[in-house]
C-alpha cells in the first residue's frame, strides 16, 4: 500500500493526527531511501576504485604532468590539466575536469615502490579544493604481489561534495612488510571539478589510527544472532 493510499484512509477514518503520523512514516521511508542509495553509491564507488586502482594498471591517457598518468572507468568524459592560477601557493595545482554528464569516475595516478616504507605505518596528506563536485577525494592502496590488495582508502565514507575551499586531507595505512607498491592519487565521480596540491609523506607511530574503508559502510555485530530467523527481537522494524 503506498502512502497516498494510507493518507486517504488515514484522513477519512481518523482525521488529522493520522495523516500527520502517515506523513511521518512517508518522511522516514523516503530518508531511509536517500540514505540507502548514497550508501549503495559509496559502496559502488569503493568497489570501482579498488579494482581500478591496482598497482599495475595501465594508463588509460598521458598527461603532461611528470610521473603522473590518468586512469578511470570513463576518461574520455573528463580532462586533466596543470592550473597555474589556482595553486595552493605559488607554480601549479592539477585540476580534474568532469563533463556535465560524466559518468564513472577520473582519477590521476602515481605509483611508487613500497620498499623504503615496509613494515611502518604511511600517512599521505593533500591539500583539495571542489567546485560543484558530486564526489571528490584521495585515496591510497597499498599492493603486493599479483596486484593483491594490501589496504585501501578512498575516502568512501567521507568523501568530498560541492564546492570547497583549500582543505587538508589525510589518509593513514599499514605497509605490511610483503607490499610492493603504493599507488596514490586524487579523483572525482561523476560531474564537478577537483583540484589537489602539495602531496606528502610522513611514517606515523601506531597511535595513529588508519582510515582504510574497505569495509566502511558495513556494520557488524558482535556475535552470531538469530541463526534460525525464529527471534522475533531480530526482526527489522
Amino acid at each position: 500500500m503506498n502512502t497516498e493510499t494510507l493518507l486517504a484512509l488515514g484522513s477519512a477514518f481518523f482525521g488529522g493526527s493520522a495523516v500527520a503520523f502517515v506523513n511521518h512514516l512517508g518522511t522516514r521511508e523516503r530518508v531511509k531511501a536517500e540514505a540507502d542509495k548514497l550508501r549503495a553509491e559509496a559502496e559502488q564507488i569503493r568497489f570501482q576504485t579498488s579494482t581500478h586502482m591496482s598497482a599495475g594498471l595501465s594508463a588509460d591517457r598521458e598527461t603532461e604532468i611528470p610521473g603522473w598518468h590518468v586512469a578511470g572507468t570513463r576518461v574520455e568524459d573528463d580532462e586533466v590539466v596543470l592550473d597555474s592560477e589556482a595553486a595552493r601557493h605559488g607554480g601549479c595545482s592539477a585540476r580534474i575536469d568532469a563533463m556535465p554528464r560524466a559518468r564513472g569516475f577520473a582519477t590521476l595516478v602515481q605509483s611508487v615502490d613500497a620498499g623504503p616504507f615496509r613494515g611502518q605505518r604511511l600517512r599521505m596528506t593533500a591539500w583539495v579544493r571542489t567546485e560543484n563536485a558530486r564526489s571528490a577525494a584521495i585515496w591510497m592502496r597499498v599492493d603486493g604481489s599479483d596486484d593483491n590488495m594490501l589496504a585501501f582508502d578512498n575516502m568512501s565514507d567521507r568523501s568530498i561534495e560541492g564546492t570547497t575551499g583549500w582543505c587538508r586531507y589525510s589518509i593513514v595505512l599499514n605497509v605490511a612488510p610483503e607490499s610492493l607498491v603504493i599507488a596514490f592519487g586524487f579523483m572525482v565521480h561523476g560531474r564537478g571539478r577537483v583540484w589537489a596540491d602539495d602531496f606528502s609523506f610522513e611514517v606515523v607511530g601506531l597511535d595513529v589510527p588508519t582510515t582504510e574503508t574497505t569495509t566502511a559502510g558495513y556494520e557488524f555485530l558482535a556475535a552470531p544472532q538469530n541463526l534460525g530467523f525464529d527471534d522475533p527481537a531480530a526482526l527489522l522494524s
